[in-house]
């Protein structure tokens, strides 16, 4: 994983203490209405990690930090890693 310790550790964090914030990660999968746009949506997965990341706040961190050396490829992994450690 390309993003460094310390910012993983920070979206960690920061996704551990908002996942009350969005729709369980079964309304993506079941592609329920409770999410906008769901059935519009092509990866319902990282839709959801993306979500989960918007809803932690992180995208202006992300802008300032961590694409100064990492693109989407990056910062997905580093969320599909969090969303496994959360067991999400």
């Amino acid at each position: 994983m390309k993003i460094t310790p310390e910012h993983y550790a920070h979206m960690l964090e920061a996704c551990k203490t908002s996942i009350h914030l969005i729709a369980p990660r079964v309304s993506y999968v079941k592609r329920e209405s409770i999410v906008p746009n769901i059935d519009k949506t092509r990866d319902v997965e990282q839709r959801y990690r993306w979500d989960l990341m918007d809803a932690a706040g992180l995208s202006p961190y992300v802008c300032e930090h961590v694409y100064k050396y990492a693109n989407d490829t990056h910062i997905d992994t580093a969320l599909k890693q969090i969303v496994k450690e959360l067991n999400l």
